[in-house]
């Protein structure tokens, strides 16, 4: 049986005077983190650090983490291969983001078998007393065709660049965002923290809950859903509220959030729909600074 065992990432030239160390540092978490050894990122990561988790779990801060990484989840080791990463562009030379792309093997002892090719990670550092901290991280999966060009990678890089930075504006110091709320649905009580809650869509009887990790569909109507929800929330129409911090792009009859969703304005309400989105993001950020 041939073995994959480890192998050095893939270093892209960035324009950084300690990308090696950085890109070292996240390749070693990444590597860790599938053979549930998560003190590489328990080390280093700030108190307060977001994980977004590919089709799993969000976890917010350290202890939270600490608490609950890896419990109830019966998975094998997994073998990072084929790994590749860059850093983004950032002016300030002490605050960048790590984009990367790699191929992940169950750690079978009688044969290697692929689980998930394209499997994407972003995380945000910032230098603190002479010490790289992460305080955000951000595992996904790209789904991508075989006709697509060599350079997507780094459009990848880009685009997941934007998003991850929507969910720092919008989750972290989130103003007066609770840690969760609780909606009861069909017998069962469902928490959701809504700083990750990019917006939530009413689908008859039932409301589906747009989250930065995933979808989730709670046994509600939107109006109940609404009254739950902080003043960062805004109802845009009889189908959609959103979450103006992941709000990226204000069209005229529309407007384009972080993960890429376009959701339509009312012709007859667009113009106030777009001045009130543009005043509660200016909210939040007065809260923020």
């Amino acid at each position: 049986m041939d073995s994959v065992g480890e192998e050095a990432a893939s270093v892209q030239q960035v324009d950084h005077p300690e990308s090696a160390e950085l890109i070292e540092l996240v390749d070693r978490i990444v590597r860790g983190a599938y053979s549930h050894d998560y003190e590489p990122l328990f080390s280093c990561a700030t108190p307060d650090c977001t994980l977004v988790t590919a089709c799993g779990p969000t976890f917010s801060g350290l202890e939270d983490m600490r608490a609950n990484l890896g419990k109830g989840a019966d998975l094998p080791d997994f073998i990072v291969r084929d790994a590749q990463f860059s850093i983004t562009r950032s002016s300030d030379p002490n605050d960048v983001t790590v984009v990367g792309t790699f191929t992940i093997y169950s750690d079978f002892s009688e044969r290697q078998v692929i689980v998930a090719e394209n499997q994407m990670v972003s995380m945000c550092l910032r230098k603190q007393d002479g010490v790289w901290r992460i305080y955000l991280a951000h595992f996904s999966t790209q789904h991508q065709s075989p006709a697509q060009s060599e350079e997507r990678p780094l459009e990848m890089g880009e685009r997941t660049y934007r998003y991850v930075q929507a969910i720092l504006r919008a989750g972290r110091n989130g103003g007066e965002a609770q840690d969760r709320i609780t909606i009861v649905s069909r017998g069962t009580t469902v928490f959701v923290n809504p700083r990750l809650l990019i917006y939530a869509e009413a689908a008859g009887k039932t409301t589906v809950l747009h989250l930065t990790n995933g979808t989730t569909e709670v046994r509600q109507l939107l109006s109940a859903v609404e009254e739950l929800l902080p003043s960062q929330f805004l109802r845009i129409s009889r189908k959609h509220v959103v979450n103006v911090g992941y709000v990226e792009r204000i069209e005229n009859d529309s407007i384009m959030l972080a993960d890429g969703a376009r959701l339509p304005l009312p012709k007859r309400r667009a113009q106030e729909l777009r001045q009130t989105i543009i005043e509660r993001a200016r909210d939040l950020q007065e809260k923020r600074a």
